[in-house]
């Protein structure tokens, strides 16, 4: 790496996209390639060949020089060279667009299909977007409804403004569209005069509304229906991409004479001139003369027509096609559109294809060999045109066993042969063209003297000119006057890149290196040390206390090690990235560097009481932890002075803190609660004081559970993890946060030291004496064990109510019926059963345990969080207990064992997983394969987690990469677009504000802040920014509050003191666009007031003030902060500072606001903080401690929710509409019953058909028809439970159940599944023939009704066929496109590499048709009517059913039957409008009295073999629903604090509206973010997204800042719509690079080609991938040099 002075004082402002003219390929070139050969026989280079020496030397062929610029293979940067192609082809880069193109042409006219008045809305639209002007743009189409006059005629009839022969009713219509032109272009000029935005200014949401409005455009003509012309009145022929050609589809007599018969309907033309126009029309397709661009049916057209057809549109539709591609207008061609065609290919230098040899053989580049191809196949190609043009006569002997090998009859056919295969060459070369894309000085002299090999020494020197001389270890006498040249001048006449020479040397003692290990998943990830070189060792040492911001341990993590290689990047190195700096985590500011093991437990052991040390030892103590300590080392006096001086070990760690702090520095005072409990010091019960006296209230008085330091002592306490560990608010974080970084990385390393050394001392060892207990205990324990394994049976019956004998008989019919309800409630049970004995056993045994306390060492270590737990002890002394999976015991194989050692269904709990054995005396081979089973789960899930969780954090990285805070303290992203006006609602950096979070914490800032508070940093606070003016807002404002303003941010107006005056107010039910009809109704009335009337109540109301940090700027003002902040502060001075503070040492409470608005100004985040990249760290680093597929069970009969990396997907990357679980929960009022409550759970839950059923016969025999063929005569017989069973349970009555099954469960459901099912079997026993053709007689389709089965295909295809997601129609087109080329095999390598994609099915699901409100619709509507019984029409019915049923006041539900019975008639008419349904159905009948029962008689076909129609019933009956309320599956009432709460699986917001006088819907909530957006709007969605995110990380006990949150959460809705980190999301940024960088980079980069876009070169991609500087962080700023002129 050179230096900084090589670069030239210049920077990339931003950078444009566009395409090469031919014109432009020629000037560049230097040299045409006409010879297909590269080198002869000898090896030289042939002239006008692929490597002719004018590009340039060829890579490894060092003797050749450039014939262009005359250097070697290493100075030159090659040249440029190109071939002329006899015919255009197709520009493989636009196949999509060509495609998209042309079908909206009509060839007969050749104009677009879209109306004047859309273009011209079109027009000014880009315009305006151009500009900057969004909102502007979108009023365009508010001013086009209200101009034109006739909107019908307008639509009906479409002109050009420009044709010259109209009638007189077009000329109108034209005149009209004058005026429209000059309204619309009168509101643009005046809105751009305007001056407010400018294309500089322009962000992401402009993108976004361009897009939008080229694809509403796009929709309108290129994606309609209509089979004629709007101008020429033709039929339209469709162009079709298909393997690099353009095929039309022909159109057949059949449509032209319904056309013709259309056309004579409409407008009334005589016979004549139908005629006239028929013989037109056949002189038209008769000859190709005239038409010149279409070909026979199904023919293609050639790339010199759709080149011609696209000039032609060019001259009637350059408006149109230079807004869809504004680089056409750009464009200096006469015919801009041949820039999708191909005339000239440009030849990369062969610095870029080098070639490989093998032997003294060159093998050509790959890219080469395509090249080669092209060269000769335009040769061939272009005699073959001089044959058919007769300019020559006779092939050159050279080309005629080339053109023989081609196929063709005639010289035209081989003409089109060659010319194909000419373009798939092209396609391959454009392919792998896109591929590559995406992929001191007398100290130096000593240096240098002694060379790469020798330390220290130097490896290469870089003189002033910028040349590099590398130094060879084999030549002293060459070191040696490399070294003597460095004290030489250059010469006058050299040009001097550098100031000096530059040796580039070894790594010495105090160097900064950068360590990293992959992967870096958050900042701390990389970090700059101190280096000192050990020249006989070959590893890296490194203190353990910064191993876990690597996340490294030791058993073989591999670590990099980089060498910063100028002045720049090591002070950023030494300032920025050291270790004392990286000390706390951006993710929520807990510490990361801190001690563990070993000198946790040496650093309890020498602060325990009753350590005490002579004079000797208590010096080499505090020398051992200080042994390059300059100055004189300060000591503190004895504890105890006579018999002996002692000093104990308190004093020790004392002594370290009062020889590190700074001496002008106050030492601390504060307490905290460590680690150990009081049960290891009070190993026994209190005695009785024998002095008298009564005993202290809190048992950790006399113990050294609580650490108290003041004035650096250490008073009380051990140092355990709480202090000295990587936890919050301990010992070394109190430092690091008073005192900075450098004292807190000197503490921790002198702890480390003097650990380590008393250690030493001491020793420290485990055995098994730490775990034996006496005998009687050890008897009990294995007697207690030994009653429950064999009695926990029976235990589980009775919690199961079944059994005992019958339990393994239930265990299998739960396990072989797959009901995972029933096995979790088995699982359950055997927990409960097991736990309360496990638990008494553990902890009996835990307190009869002979060594107790801190005596027993494993003890300690658990208990001071050194390492271990108390769940590896219980091991060790008791027993393992159950082991499980994904929370549940071991699964069960196929024949129902969990282990093949053990029965099946073994009621045991040892075959579930229960291990009652312990290390100390050993497990069986059992347990031991248990073990192994779990730990391989744990890795399982490990390893595939990883690549979900990876790319996730790739994406968050991808997308918030650029987002900064500003020098005016606003939240921006590279694209300028404002996310927050403040970091997370306060300004405040994460890693600043740890001390702030709660009122013990601020005691520990507030007693020592103060002290250390220095007046001139205190005056210079006071003396910045506005304060005179902050201090009289803060009087106002506690004016305002003492006189009972209501301040605390509740909405109060006149509005609302009107509504709460009014006597009328009534409770009006329902709701109307988010708003209940009683408001709307009150908003009336506000209305109809008099303005005066309404002054009389806002003159009532005081006007609330704004908070004092929306006024002021937080980063520049002392005392601007939060509300929270200055809540906060009042309360801990009323319940904390008063309370608990000697009057001594009181402050006021101006001091301790002073105190904690000094830290709050210091704690501002910095400008060029990169925020972004910070949050996508904070959020994608835990992902690898969350499980891959979690589910959260809430007891046995909730609901299920989505945790884990799943849910993290759901809402970081897809932003998916339809979740996997979507939950919603409203809270009941309180005078709500818990009777009513579950009546309104009756009521919403659905109920399917299999709940009710009781029974179900089938009968079936041989039935012979009247016309002689046998058939299969089954009878159905359906029996329902009576209505008193299930009344009170179910919200269906018997009649509902009957009519469902008549209307929907029979014809539509059962009757589908058993025609499916033969179709099924003729499928597999026929499956060589072909399927049967829809146009079959009558008799052998067997009851399907043709225009049913058309209407079905037709709706799938309405359905499933639709889809509004360009990038992937885009995509369709492509590979429609490759198909059969060169090209194909290519593109599916690429597909395949590209791993990235595979999770973007999701997201292409969600941005396809189905993923609006009208295809999610339709396809609710489709399953619902096929898998659930019930078409629109019955839905509407059952809909408006069950509003009528619904009583108003109550919820009792109606049990009413049918008083009469079914009359005669009504049973005839129903038995047949079944049987006309289906013709297999041929008798019906019903229970008329109760309608307890039905009975279907149907005939099935004998040769097609029997159907399981028992199964067929039994699934439809359990899948088809009586009833149900759509969008909601299950309902449940739970109690959750004191109040009773609806939960439902499922989301229907509106349907809650209705019980309204039930349901508190203000409180209502529902984990589907999308959902909470469409009905509450985008600020509700942006909460809804930070309180998931926080409830999946909870779960995990996992803490993410709030201010990463917010931010994430203002990103995902910052245009107005919930979007997510997918490729779709990113396609509103404005940098082309970044989209590029991100994924499919070829769609992007065309986008950017045809849109003419610019990158602005802001966001970091841009500036990474052309080698300039981030704009982020150091470099956010730019530096203004004063220049001195003049020689002053």
């Amino acid at each position: 790496m050179g230096s900084y002075s090589q670069v030239e004082h210049t920077r990339i402002e931003d950078i444009g996209f566009r395409i090469y003219t031919e014109d432009e390929i020629r000037h560049i070139s230097l040299v045409e390639v006409t010879n297909d050969e590269s080198f002869n026989e000898l090896g030289h280079i042939i002239p006008s060949g692929l490597y002719d020496l004018r590009m340039g030397p060829v890579p490894g062929r060092t003797k050749d020089i450039c014939q262009t610029c005359g250097k070697t293979n290493l100075r030159c940067q090659g040249h440029c060279g190109h071939i002329e192609l006899p015919l255009p082809v197709y520009n493989p880069f636009f196949y999509n667009v060509l495609n998209k193109t042309l079908r909206g042409i009509c060839c007969n006219c050749h104009r677009i299909q879209v109306r004047a008045h859309h273009v011209l809305l079109l027009k000014y639209q880009m315009q305006l977007l151009d500009a900057g002007y969004g909102y502007e743009a979108l009023e365009l189409e508010n001013i086009l409804s209200r101009s034109i006059s006739s909107p019908m005629e307008a639509t009906e009839v479409a002109v050009g403004i420009d044709d010259k022969e109209l009638s007189q009713k077009d000329a109108g219509i034209v005149a009209d569209l004058m005026n429209l032109k000059k309204t619309l272009s009168k509101y643009c000029d005046k809105v751009i005069r305007g001056g407010t935005c400018s294309p500089e200014t322009s962000t992401s949401i402009i993108k976004n509304l361009e897009t939008e409005v080229v694809k509403s455009f796009i929709k309108k003509c290129y994606y309609s229906d209509k089979k004629r012309c709007i101008f020429c009145h033709q039929s339209i022929v469709r162009l079709t991409l298909q393997n690099s050609r353009f095929i039309r589809s022909g159109v057949n007599k059949k449509e032209k004479d319904k056309d013709k018969d259309k056309d004579k309907d409409k407008d009334g033309q005589t016979e004549e001139v139908e005629a006239e126009k028929e013989e037109r029309e056949e002189e038209g397709e008769n000859g190709e003369e005239k038409s010149n661009t279409i070909l026979d049916a199904q023919s293609y057209i050639t790339s010199e027509q759709a080149r011609d057809i696209l000039r032609q549109c060019w001259d009637k539709n350059q408006e149109v096609l230079a807004a869809l591609y504004p680089v056409l207008a750009t464009s200096e061609l006469p015919y801009p559109t041949d820039i999708f065609f191909l005339n000239t290919l440009m030849v990369v230098p062969p610095k870029f294809r080098p070639c490989n040899y093998r032997e003294g053989v060159a093998i050509e580049h790959q890219h080469t060999v395509i090249l080669r191809n092209i060269v000769r196949l335009s040769k061939v190609l272009r005699f073959l045109l001089s044959l058919v043009n007769g300019s020559v006569r006779e092939l050159p002997e050279v080309l005629q066993y080339m053109v023989a090998e081609v196929a063709g009859s005639t010289h035209v056919e081989k003409i089109q042969t060659v010319w194909y295969q000419l373009q798939n060459y092209v396609d391959a070369l454009y392919d792998a063209e896109l591929s590559r894309l995406v992929k001191s000085t007398t100290k130096g002299m000593r240096q240098v003297q002694n060379g790469p090999l020798v330390y220290p020494g130097a490896v290469m020197v870089e003189d002033e000119e910028g040349h590099r001389k590398h130094l060879n270890a084999m030549d002293p006498k060459q070191r040696e006057a490399m070294a003597k040249k460095l004290l030489t001048p250059p010469e006058s006449h050299v040009h001097c890149v550098n100031a000096h020479k530059i040796v580039f040397r070894h790594l010495q003692n105090g160097d900064f290196v950068l360590m990293n290990r992959q992967p870096t998943l958050h900042r701390p990830s990389i970090q700059a040390h101190r280096a000192r070189v050990m020249p006989n060792d070959r590893v890296f040492r490194m203190p353990y206390a910064n191993c876990k911001a690597y996340n490294a341990d030791f058993d073989g993590d591999e670590l990099n090690m980089h060498f910063p290689q100028n002045e720049l990047a090591r002070s950023e190195a030494q300032y920025l990235v050291t270790t004392h700096a990286q000390y706390l985590t951006p993710k929520d500011g807990s510490p990361l560097a801190g001690l563990i093991q070993d000198c946790v437990v040496a650093s309890v052991m020498l602060t325990m009481r009753g350590k005490f040390f002579t004079r000797q030892d208590y010096q080499q103590l505090v020398y051992s932890g200080l042994p390059d300590h300059t100055a004189r080392i300060k000591t503190l006096p004895p504890t105890i002075l006579k018999p002996q001086q002692l000093w104990s070990g308190k004093q020790v760690m004392s002594t370290l803190l009062l020889n590190i702090i700074p001496e002008h520095k106050a030492r601390p005072s504060f307490s905290f609660r460590t680690s150990v409990k009081v049960d290891l010091w009070q190993t026994s019960e209190p005695r009785p004081w024998r002095a008298g006296g009564s005993a202290e209230h809190r048992r950790e008085t006399m113990t050294d559970s609580d650490f108290v330091m003041r004035d650096g002592e250490l008073l009380s306490g051990v140092i355990d993890k709480s202090a000295i560990g990587s936890t919050s608010h301990g010992l070394v974080h109190v430092c690091y946060e008073l005192y900075g970084g450098v004292v807190a990385s000197k503490l921790l390393t002198a702890i480390n030291r003097l650990c380590v050394y008393y250690l030493k001392w001491c020793g420290h060892t485990i055995s098994v004496k730490e775990f034996v207990t006496p005998k009687s205990v050890s008897e009990w324990r294995r007697n207690a064990l030994s009653n429950l394994v064999e009695r926990a049976a029976f235990g589980v019956s009775l919690k199961l109510d079944v059994m005992e004998a019958d339990l393994r008989e239930y265990y299998e019919r739960c396990h072989m019926s797959g009901n995972e309800k029933d096995m979790a409630s088995i699982d359950a049970a055997y927990t409960a059963v097991l736990g309360s004995t496990t638990s008494s056993v553990t902890g009996q045994n835990e307190k009869q345990l002979l060594r107790r306390g801190l005596d027993n060492h494993m003890r300690m270590m658990v208990d001071t969080g050194a390492k271990g737990s108390k769940v590896n002890m219980n091991q060790m002394a008791s027993l393992f207990g159950s082991v499980a999976i994904d929370g549940k015991r071991m699964p069960l194989s196929i024949t129902g064992k969990s282990l093949p050692s053990f029965k099946a269904y073994e009621v045991n709990p040892r075959a579930g997983g229960y291990i009652p054995d312990r290390f100390m005396t050993g497990i069986n081979p059992k347990s031991y394969y248990f073990l192994c089973i779990v730990g391989r789960d744990s890795l399982q899930h490990t390893a595939v987690k990883t690549a979900d969780s990876g790319y996730l954090q790739r994406c968050l990285i991808k997308h918030l990469e650029g987002i900064q805070v500003k020098y005016d303290m606003t939240v921006r992203n590279s694209d300028g677009l404002v996310l927050q006006f403040s970091y997370g609602e306060d300004g405040l950096d994460v890693t600043k504000v740890p001390f702030l979070k709660s009122l013990a914490t601020m005691d520990v800032l507030v007693q020592n802040g103060h002290r250390l508070m220095e007046p001139r940093a205190l005056a210079l606070a006071k003396s910045t920014g506005e304060h005179e003016l902050v201090e009289k807002y803060r009087k106002k404002m506690s004016k305002r509050n003492k006189k009972g303003v209501n301040q605390s941010g509740v909405r109060w107006s006149g509005f609302l003191k009107f509504c709460s005056k009014i006597d009328e107010q009534k409770h009006i039910p329902g709701y109307t666009v988010g708003r209940s009809n009683a408001n709307l109704h009150l908003q009336n009335l506000w209305h109809q007031l008099r303005p005066e009337e309404r002054d009389k109540y806002k003159k009532k109301t005081a006007k609330i003030l704004d908070p004092i940090n929306s006024v002021f700027s937080s980063a520049s003002n002392l005392g601007v902060v939060s509300e929270a902040l200055d809540a906060m502060v009042a309360k801990y001075y009323e319940q904390v500072h008063l309370p608990h503070t000697p009057a001594t040492h009181r402050l006021t409470k101006r001091e301790v606001a002073t105190a904690v608005h000094m830290k709050a100004l210091n704690s501002i985040v910095n400008p060029g903080e990169a925020v972004g990249a910070l949050c996508a760290q904070a959020l994608g680093e835990p992902l690898t401690q969350m499980t891959l597929n979690t589910f959260h069970f809430a007891g046995r009969d909730e609901l299920n929710v989505t945790l884990g990396v799943p849910r993290m997907k759901e809402v970081l990357r897809t932003a998916s509409k339809n979740i996997s679980t979507p939950i919603m929960e409203v809270p009941f009022l309180d005078h709500v019953t818990r009777s009513r409550a579950e009546a309104l759970r009756m009521k919403l839950s659905e109920v399917s058909l299999g709940k009710v059923l009781e029974s179900m016969t089938i009968t079936t025999g041989l039935h012979q028809k009247e016309s002689g063929r046998l058939k299969h005569r089954t009878v159905l017989r359906l029996t329902f439970l009576p209505h008193k069973e299930y009344r009170f349970v179910y919200a269906v009555t018997p009649s509902q159940i009957l009519a469902f099954v008549e209307k929907e469960f029979i014809p539509k459901i059962v009757m589908k599944d058993i025609h499916n099912s033969f179709k099924h079997k003729m499928a597999m026993c026929d499956s060589y023939k072909k399927r049967p053709s829809r146009k079959t007689a009558p008799e052998e389709r067997e009851g399907r009704d043709a225009a049913e089965d058309a209407q079905e295909t037709e709706k799938n295809k309405i359905t499933f066929g639709v889809s509004d997601d360009e990038n992937e129609e885009e995509e369709d087109e492509e590979r429609a496109a490759g198909d059969g080329d060169v090209a194909t095999s290519s593109w599916s390598r690429k597909q395949e590499e590209q791993d990235y994609s595979e999770p973007e099915e999701e997201e292409d699901r969600e941005e396809g048709g189905l993923s609006d409100d009208e295809g999610t619709e339709s396809k609710k509507k489709d399953a619902v009517a096929e898998d659930e019984g019930f078409g629109e029409e019955e839905m509407e019915e059952a809909g408006e059913e069950e509003n009528m049923e619904m009583p108003s006041s109550n919820l009792h539900l109606s049990t009413k039957r049918r008083k009469e019975n079914v009359s005669p008639e009504e049973a005839r008419q129903r038995q047949e409008l079944l049987m006309e349904k289906d013709s297999w159905i041929v008798d019906y009948n019903f229970d008329r009295e109760g309608e307890l029962w039905c009975e279907v008689t149907l005939d099935l076909p004998v040769s097609r073999g029997v159907c399981d129609l028992h199964s067929i019933v039994r699934s439809a009956a359990t899948r088809s629903l009586v009833h149900f309320v759509r969008g909601i599956r299950r309902v449940f009432v739970v109690e959750k604090d004191s109040r009773l709460m609806l939960r439902t699986e499922g989301v229907n917001i509106l349907k809650m509206f209705e019980f309204e006088h039930l349901l508190d819907v203000n409180h209502l909530y529902t984990n589907n973010i999308h959902q909470v957006a469409q009905m509450y709007g985008i600020e509700a969605a942006q909460r809804s997204v930070i309180r998931e995110l926080r409830a999946v990380q909870s779960a995990y006990d996992i803490k993410v800042d709030f201010r990463h949150l917010t931010l994430l959460a203002d990103y995902f809705t910052c245009e107005g719509e919930y979007k997510a980190c997918s490729r779709q999301a990113l396609a509103s940024s404005l940098s082309p690079i970044q989209k590029m960088s991100f994924e499919t980079c070829t769609q992007f980069l065309k986008s950017a080609v045809l849109r003419g876009e610019r990158d602005r070169m802001e966001s970091p991609s841009a500036s990474i991938a052309f080698g300039q500087p981030v704009k982020l962080g150091t470099n956010a700023m730019q530096l203004l040099q004063t220049v001195n002129v003049g020689g002053s």
